[in-house]
């Protein structure tokens, strides 16, 4: 996946990476691998 990708690369450079959405919702674990924090669930 291309965000896999591009969550990497602003990482490498000291970014605070947070990823949302159905796939961090239904695999946390999978999407805590590429982001220093997710949202799951709804959030407004």
């Amino acid at each position: 996946m291309k965000i896999l990708l591009i969550s990497h690369h602003y990482m490498k450079q000291g970014s605070f990476v947070v990823m949302g959405g159905y796939h961090v919702t239904f695999m946390p674990e999978e999407a805590l691998s590429h982001a220093d924090s997710i949202v799951t669930r709804e959030a407004d």
